[in-house]
């Protein structure tokens, strides 16, 4: 059976989306872009289950999410800001929400590669937007 990882966001704003993934016992932040309807390169991908494995081929080549509806390239990538990101995910330990600035994203998203190593290269991602979360305006 794939492990299982779950990304649960708590955050959405005309800024960003801010969410919390569980992963082999870790606990990571995940930055990403705010919801603009699934547009390429702008919005974060939908709320849903999907596959993530190792990349070696893409921009980044640390880990992709597959089969995103009417999208391509997703994947998880360090980055301290949503300008450094086109519609991906960014792992970090610590995000200050004053400045809307990821930190100790490097580290992070190395740990999550090596826990996607240790469970034979592919999980199945959970995303879910949590309803007592904040909605920025």
């Amino acid at each position: 059976m794939m492990e299982e990882i779950i990304l649960k966001r708590f955050i959405t704003g005309p800024r960003y989306t801010l969410g919390v993934m569980e992963f082999g016992g870790k606990k990571f932040f995940v930055l990403e872009p705010p919801w603009r309807n699934n547009r390429r390169n702008e919005s974060c991908i939908p709320d849903g289950e999907y596959i993530v494995e190792l990349d070696s081929t893409g921009r980044w080549k640390y880990a992709r999410v597959l089969d995103v509806p009417g999208r391509t390239a997703i994947e998880f990538h360090p980055g301290n800001t949503v300008k450094n990101t086109q519609g991906c995910l960014m792992p970090g330990y610590m995000f200050n929400m004053r400045d809307d600035f990821m930190s100790v994203s490097r580290e992070a998203t190395e740990d999550f590669r090596e826990l996607l190593i240790q469970n034979g290269g592919r999980a199945k991602l959970k995303i879910v937007s949590a309803k007592w979360g904040r909605h920025l305006s």
